[in-house]
């Protein structure tokens, strides 16, 4: 699963955006309207309580790999525990799923300004988003995408010609030898 987050200053654009697909539906959120407008009105409650925030628009997409779909229930159970997690379960959000592409997804919507006049501030929210759904991906019926395999980092070598020729004779690079005695004294267990 794959998250983007982004900010704006407008809900309306954005929610036209996310219900003006000719699949669209609404499948988790915490408000009543079901068209733009209606919902922009509702949204607007927030505004209202924090006049002075540029960028009250809190907007992520979270998508699916190719071949993976969920139900509209599991969709919401999805959208529930990532905002939850992401610290805005109780500010005013929508979730709409989208079949347009070959990868099935849902836009979340929602106000960084929660009725009691709170803001979200979301530092890293993009870093934390992305863990997040990989912690999300271990559900049932998803897909865990191939990792990256995890291993030893690269040994430094050095190749700049000015460095070589600094180097007195019999001198080594030590930053790569001591690479090499950390990995061979981290990779043997018991070996402290």
């Amino acid at each position: 699963m794959k998250a983007k987050v982004e900010r704006g200053s407008g809900f309306r654009g954005v929610l036209d955006y996310a219900l003006g697909k000719g699949d669209a539906e609404i499948v988790s959120g915490n408000m009543s309207g079901r068209d733009p407008r209606t919902l922009a009105a509702e949204f607007g409650l927030s505004r209202a309580a924090r006049p002075d925030v540029a960028k009250p628009v809190w907007h992520t997409s979270l998508s699916l790999p190719p071949g993976d779909t969920l139900t509209p229930g599991e969709w919401d159970a999805v959208a529930s525990d990532f905002m939850n997690e992401m610290g805005l379960g109780d500010h005013q959000y929508i979730a709409a799923i989208h079949n347009d592409t070959d990868k099935q997804h849902i836009h979340i919507v929602a106000s960084r300004i929660g009725l009691d006049g709170s803001l979200y501030l979301g530092k890293w929210d993009a870093k934390r988003a992305i863990k997040l759904t990989a912690e999300l991906e271990v559900q049932p019926r998803l897909t865990v995408p191939k990792r990256p395999k995890v291993g030893p980092p690269p040994v430094a070598t050095t190749t700049h010609p000015t460095f070589k020729i600094s180097l007195m004779p019999g001198d080594t690079p030590t930053r790569g030898a001591l690479q090499k005695i950390l990995y061979r004294t981290l990779s043997c267990p018991g070996s402290g």
